[in-house]
């Protein structure tokens, strides 16, 4: 069982780290040229941002702090909602740098004054990423058209759900038979379509038309699991090391939700 509660001083530093990671997941898809990577994992750096500061200003106020999350989270995810829904109007800007500006006044706009005041310290430079287009909408769906493949995202979810399974029904088989690697392979596998799924379902509920979610904690959870150095020779502790870089990487309040959707291995 993994254990995923955390206090408001870890959930502070939790968010901390998340920005930083999606930060240098931002630069390395700019070393690359790819403008949608940047845009996911620059906005979802930015929101992390915004967790942050708003966990530590709950830690140091006496006055209604849960009233202050819950507002907080409450404007993230309408400032979301808001940038988005002018999506159509990309074409205007001549850089994703240009995009996230824009999303951080959008988001700073619905946000107690206290936290905005610290928010242009504390997100990352966006100069570096001047040089970087802004993707077309085109673009945008064309990347989701492509993650989807050829069905609707709910039909998507369902899929993914019935192929993680399938996917650990045969692991459960390979281990009866001795083939422990094959096992894990396939375990690992139905882990990584449960959370396909899961992040798709989450990309819906929050009115993400293009799956800018989904690829941001994509990046982030894959890059997680390639810095795992290796693994132990039972089935057993194999899932649960793999299983710990997915969930720890996701963090709260995520993690306990994702958890809930995995197969049983």
């Amino acid at each position: 069982m993994i254990d995923v509660r955390l206090t408001p001083e870890q959930f502070a530093e939790q968010s901390r780290l998340q920005a930083a990671s999606f930060g240098a997941l931002c630069r390395r898809n700019a070393a690359v040229g790819d403008s949608i990577g940047v845009l996911a994992c620059g906005w979802a750096a930015d929101v992390a941002t915004v967790q942050a500061i708003t966990a530590e200003a709950i830690l140091v106020s006496g006055e209604a702090p849960q009233r202050l999350y819950f507002q907080t989270a409450e404007s993230i995810t309408e400032s979301t909602r808001e940038a988005w829904s002018v999506a159509g109007d990309l074409e205007q800007f001549t850089g994703v740098a240009r995009v996230l500006k824009d999303g951080r006044s959008t988001l700073a706009r619905s946000l107690e004054p206290a936290i905005v005041g610290q928010l242009s310290d504390a997100w990352m430079e966006l100069a570096e990423f001047s040089d970087i287009p802004a993707p077309t909408i085109m673009d945008l769906s064309r990347a989701r058209d492509e993650r989807l493949g050829e069905t609707d995202p709910r039909s998507f979810i369902a899929a993914r759900r019935r192929e993680s399974s399938h996917l650990a029904l045969r692991a459960a088989r390979s281990l009866a038979h001795g083939d422990v690697e094959s096992a894990v392979r396939e375990a690992y596998a139905a882990d990584m379509y449960a959370l396909e799924g899961y992040l798709v379902q989450t990309a819906l509920a929050t009115d993400d038309p293009y799956l800018l979610t989904v690829r941001a904690w994509w990046d982030l959870v894959t890059d997680a699991i390639t810095r795992i150095s290796d693994l132990p020779g039972d089935f057993a502790a194999s899932v649960a090391v793999i299983r710990a870089s997915i969930v720890t990487s996701m963090g709260e309040p995520a993690a306990t939700r994702l958890i809930a959707v995995l197969p049983r291995h």
